[in-house]
C-alpha cells in the first residue's frame, strides 16, 4: 500500500486526499491550523462561491495566465463532477448570475461534507502540524518532517496555499522548502486585490454597478467589466479586483488605466444628452446616471447657457470624461491582502497530466501552490478542487 503524504488541508488538498484514498493507499493529511478548511471558510463572504455556471469550455478565458496547463485537471475532474459529488451528499446550489453558490450560503456546509467523506475515508488527519522540511533522497521523495514527527511516504503531494491570507496558513513558508530542493518558483505577485490611484478619497464609499476598466501596459491591453466601489486611496469590486489579476507583476507608473463609467450608453447618445435643449446644466443633464459627487468629479461646472458654445474638441473632451476617464495608478494592495496569489511553482517543471514535479520524483503540486490564478467568480475554487482531484489520484497510482 503507498503511503501518501499531503501537505495543507484546504480545498485541493481535501481532495487529493479524497481521490489519493479511492485507491485505498494509505494517507495522511497534514495543516498547520487546528481546523479543516481554514480559507475556504472565508471564500465569498463566508457564502463559498463554489464554481461558476459557465460551460467548462468557457472556464479558460477567465484564467489569467497558464490557462492551457489546466486541460487534464479540468479535464479530469471538472465543475460538474464537483457539484455532483455533493449533491450526492445533500448540498443544494443556486446561481447568482454566473456564480454558484449553496443555497444555505454557508461555506462550512461545504467543509463539513468535505470531513465526512475524509473520515469514511479513512484519511488520517493530522492537525496544528507544522511542515519543516520535506525529505528527498536520490531526486526521489521518501518523506516530510513536522515540527511534531517525520512521516516517511512514497508519494508527497504539496497543497500549502500561496501568500494571500496568511493568518489562514498561507504563508508562503513552503516556497523557501521547495526551493532547498532545486523546485522553482516564479515571482510572487497579489491577485483580486484593490487599486490604489489618484482618485480623490471624497468619492469613498461610492459604487457603481457597470463599468468597464481598461489599462495598457506596452502592447499590452486588458479589460474587465462588472461593479467598482471607491475607497479612501483607490478602488475595489469585482472588475476591479479582476483587472489586478492582469497587472499586478507591473510597475504602477507603466500602466494606463482608463474608466468607462457608462457602458451601455454611446459616446453619440451621450452627445445628445449633452447638447439636448435644456436648461439644466452639465452636472444636472447626467444626474440621473451617475451619483453627484462622481459627476462633480470627473465634469467641469458648465452653466446651461454656455454649454452650445462648446468646441467639438471641449465636447470631445467631456464625452471622454465618461467613456474613457484616465485614473492613475499608484500601487497595489500587499501580497497578504489579495484574495489569491498570483505566481508560484513553475508550471514548466510540473508534468500537467499528473502534477507531478520534473525535477523530484513523487512530489506533486496542486491548488494557489502552483503557478496559476484566475478571476472571481468560483474559477480559483475550481481550480483548487480540480488540481487536488487529478494530483491525489496520480500520486495513488
Amino acid at each position: 500500500m503507498k503511503k501518501i503524504v499531503i501537505i495543507g488541508a484546504g480545498p485541493s488538498g481535501m481532495m487529493a486526499a479524497l481521490y489519493a484514498s479511492k485507491q485505498s493507499s494509505s494517507v495522511t493529511l497534514l495543516d498547520k491550523n487546528k481546523i479543516l478548511g481554514k480559507k475556504l471558510l472565508i471564500t465569498g463572504g463566508g457564502r463559498c462561491n463554489i464554481t461558476s455556471n459557465l460551460p467548462l469550455s468557457d472556464f479558460y478565458s477567465h484564467i489569467t495566465s497558464n490557462e492551457k496547463f489546466l486541460y487534464s485537471s479540468f479535464n479530469f475532474f471538472g465543475k460538474d463532477e464537483l457539484l455532483e459529488m455533493f449533491k450526492s451528499e445533500g448540498v443544494k446550489f443556486k446561481s447568482e448570475g454566473q456564480k454558484i453558490y449553496p443555497v444555505s450560503n454557508r461555506a462550512d456546509e461545504i467543509l463539513s461534507v468535505l470531513e465526512k467523506l475524509l473520515i469514511e475515508s479513512k484519511v488520517d488527519i493530522k492537525l496544528n502540524e507544522d511542515v519543516s522540511d520535506i525529505i528527498v533522497q536520490d531526486s526521489k521523495v521518501v518523506g516530510v518532517k513536522t515540527d511534531k514527527n517525520l512521516y516517511t511516504s512514497d508519494c508527497v503531494v504539496v497543497c500549502s496555499g500561496g501568500c494571500s491570507y496568511p493568518l489562514t496558513g498561507s504563508d508562503g513558508k513552503l516556497f523557501s522548502i521547495l526551493k532547498k530542493l532545486g523546485i522553482k518558483t516564479t515571482k510572487l505577485h497579489p491577485a483580486l486585490v484593490p487599486l490604489k490611484t489618484s482618485m480623490t478619497s471624497n468619492l469613498a464609499g461610492i459604487s457603481l454597478d457597470d463599468v468597464i476598466l481598461t489599462s495598457k501596459h506596452s502592447k499590452k491591453l486588458y479589460s474587465t467589466r462588472g461593479s467598482m466601489i471607491f475607497t479612501h486611496n483607490g478602488i475595489s469590486g469585482p472588475a476591479v479586483l479582476d483587472l489586478s489579476s492582469y497587472i499586478s507583476s507591473y510597475k504602477p507608473s507603466d500602466i494606463s488605466l482608463f474608466i468607462d463609467f457608462l457602458p451601455e450608453i454611446s459616446s453619440d447618445k451621450i452627445t445628445d444628452i449633452l447638447y439636448e435643449k435644456s436648461k439644466k446644466n452639465l452636472y444636472n443633464r447626467f444626474k440621473g446616471y451617475l451619483p453627484t459627487e462622481l459627476i462633480k468629479t470627473i465634469l467641469p461646472d458648465i452653466d446651461a447657457d454656455k454649454i452650445f458654445n462648446l468646441k467639438k474638441a471641449q465636447a470631445n473632451e467631456l464625452v471622454g470624461n465618461l467613456k474613457s476617464y484616465n485614473v492613475e495608478v499608484t500601487g497595489f494592495g500587499k501580497l497578504s491582502e489579495g484574495i489569491v496569489t498570483k505566481g508560484g511553482v513553475d508550471l514548466k517543471k510540473v508534468n500537467p497530466s499528473t502534477l507531478e514535479s520534473r525535477i523530484v520524483k513523487g512530489l506533486y503540486f496542486a491548488g494557489e501552490v502552483l503557478d496559476l490564478d484566475a478571476n472571481t467568480g468560483g474559477y480559483n475554487l475550481q481550480i483548487a478542487f480540480s488540481t487536488g482531484a487529478l494530483s491525489g489520484y496520480s500520486a495513488s497510482i
